[in-house]
């Protein structure tokens, strides 16, 4: 059953985006107070705006100690009671879904980067507490965004810029990240079939895109742009994908229906 729990978490995360750090981890609890056998720790960095920790006890009862970097304070989740908390600038959220398994979610503020610490504490009655298995998800906010409208005719080369941004098109810094890739493809939402786009990197984080529409064309096409981070911690993400559908023009010869204004007079 918790192999099948792991498993289902894992998937939830992946469809959503999330990327699995690590692995599933082992952590043996503390008996009564913290301690190193009982820790477990992750890194995250300006890359990341939230991690899930999904744990699953061997044992009733084993409580969570989470501390921050940079606050000096901790938080201490009881075993089996559900809520929120704030930890410096970041939301903590924690759900027991049972009584040996509990789901985290860390809503990264903007001064949590660096070194986390989760400890596993069991009762003082519980001499010899079994393993903790846990899984690490990562999140980022960061996106391509088109940075204009293109401007596509059939049979005539286009061109659009790329960028990284937000959900909420701001622009994100390229020192947030160590390394990003863009590929892209056209497809033709009527026949299905697709066409290459040229992708260049031209720095700081913005690319360049070339993509010459055949002549027999639908009039919209699917712009599929997959996005590759590789965080500044190292952590390779997982493909953040983005479709843009636009309009594309009939080439310049072809003739085209006029319109004419029609000026009705209101009726007496």
């Amino acid at each position: 059953l918790s192999q099948l729990v792991l498993s289902f978490n894992a998937v939830a995360n992946g469809t959503a985006g999330g990327t699995q750090v690590g692995g599933t981890t082992t952590t043996s609890p503390c008996p009564g107070s913290p301690c190193a056998s009982g820790t477990q720790k992750f890194t995250v960095d300006r890359t990341l705006n939230r991690a899930t920790l999904l744990s699953l006890a061997s044992n009733d009862g084993i409580d969570l100690l989470i501390k921050a970097p940079g606050v000096a304070g901790s938080l201490r989740i009881t075993a089996g009671k559900s809520g929120s908390a704030s930890l410096g600038t970041t939301t903590v959220r924690f759900v027991w879904i049972n009584a040996q398994t509990c789901s985290l979610e860390l809503d990264l503020g903007p001064n949590a980067a660096g070194q986390w610490q989760v400890i596993f504490i069991a009762p003082t009655t519980l001499a010899a507490p079994g393993p903790v298995q846990t899984q690490l998800h990562v999140y980022t906010d960061i996106t391509p965004n088109l940075l204009a409208a293109p401007t596509l005719q059939a049979g005539s080369p286009g061109v659009f810029d790329v960028g990284l941004g937000d959900s909420h098109g701001k622009a994100i810094p390229t020192p947030q990240i160590r390394h990003a890739n863009v590929t892209a493809t056209a497809t033709d939402p009527l026949t299905g079939q697709q066409q290459p786009v040229i992708v260049r990197s031209i720095g700081s984080g913005h690319f360049h895109l070339l993509y010459r529409p055949n002549v027999q064309v639908s009039s919209i096409t699917v712009i599929q742009i997959t996005l590759i981070i590789v965080t500044f911690g190292g952590i390779q993400l997982a493909p953040i994908q983005r479709t843009f559908r636009e309009p594309i023009e009939l080439p310049a010869p072809y003739p085209r229906l006029g319109t004419s204004e029609i000026t009705l007079n209101t009726p007496q």
